[in-house]
């Protein structure tokens, strides 16, 4: 049994350096002209472990132009038990729900999404099947890997599909280094 099951994550986990990566995303956003909506998906595996039950997904944040709330949904996931497997598909189909929602999603807005995992599927559909149909909805798919035993090939099929780019980060100043890169060059569509 893995001994990371039933426990918050711990302060040198994956998930602690995804928490600081998404900091720095959110300071890199802010310092940039337009005003950036963000959401926040998380993604597991539907089940139950340790008494705590998983969704395949669950949207932690609705579109929003308040940064600090992706902060504090990332926090309240932080503070909690959570186990499962991969479900990327899920992620990336709930994730296509939040940027293509008529009452929240800007309708001219170029839509980004950026896919943090260790690559390995667990359960649902191809992910690959999931970017493409997100790419049908003129959602752009980066992903980023980050382990070192990550199926990076896996996850660049994705990103292709996704019309987008495929990131790995070896070490959490790899991956702090990445978000920023994606912040500093999300695409800025005028209108009229």
């Amino acid at each position: 049994r893995d001994r990371r099951f039933c426990q918050r994550p711990r302060n040198d986990s994956r998930w602690k350096a995804l928490e600081d990566a998404v900091g720095v995303f959110n300071t890199a956003l802010k310092s940039t002209e337009p005003v950036e909506y963000a959401s926040l998906v998380s993604y597991a595996s539907d089940g139950t472990w340790c008494r705590v039950r998983n969704n395949a997904s669950d949207v932690d944040q609705d579109l929003t132009e308040d940064l600090g709330l992706i902060e504090s949904a990332i926090a309240t996931i932080s503070d909690r038990v959570f186990n499962g497997g991969t479900n990327i598909s899920a992620g990336i189909d709930a994730a296509v729900r939040v940027l293509t929602n008529p009452s929240s999603a800007r309708l001219f807005a170029a839509k980004t999404m950026i896919v943090l995992t260790d690559g390995h599927q667990l359960g649902g559909r191809s992910p690959v099947s999931a970017a493409s149909d997100a790419a049908r909805d003129s959602i752009t798919v980066h992903t980023i890997t980050f382990s070192a035993g990550a199926n990076q090939a896996q996850m660049k099929a994705v990103a292709k599909a996704g019309g987008g780019n495929h990131y790995h980060a070896s070490n959490e100043t790899a991956l702090e280094d990445v978000f920023r890169e994606i912040a500093f060059t999300l695409p800025v569509l005028l209108t009229e």
